[in-house]
């Protein structure tokens, strides 16, 4: 099994873009994990929300594989503290999945069509370590 990190958005910051490399370079030592960075969408100042949340959603669909185990990391979901969700990460680690992805929406959140169009489903708010 391997991790996938996918991303809406990229950042422009230096320093973590820096930082993103330096821990993606030191983790792919034990367990290969790649990033994805789904684009921002063009004109985005003028299409409303829901509509952003519904393009984004189907480029995140595009992405993914019926076999794969999604996490969505959402500030509504389920809350893990680090050893928790460690454990979490093994129990699915040792599972039939091939890949282990998690999603980091874009400003606006998950779109429904996206929620509803995963095979599995865990949306998981960012653990607090």
């Amino acid at each position: 099994m391997y991790t996938l990190l996918i991303l809406v958005g990229k950042t422009n910051d230096p320093r973590i873009i820096s930082l993103t490399e330096e821990y993606t370079k030191r983790i792919n030592r034990y367990h290969r994990l790649d990033i994805q960075v789904i684009p921002e969408l063009k004109n985005r100042g003028k299409i409303s929300e829901k509509i952003q949340r519904q393009k984004e959603g189907a480029m995140v669909l595009e992405k993914l594989k019926t076999s794969d185990w999604v996490i969505l990391l959402d500030e509504k979901g389920k809350g893990f503290d680090s050893i928790d969700f460690s454990k979490y990460i093994n129990t699915r680690r040792s599972g039939s999945h091939k890949r282990m992805v998690f999603v980091i929406g874009g400003p606006y959140g998950f779109s429904r069509n996206l929620l509803c169009g995963l095979p599995k489903r865990n949306c998981h708010k960012p653990f607090q370590p």
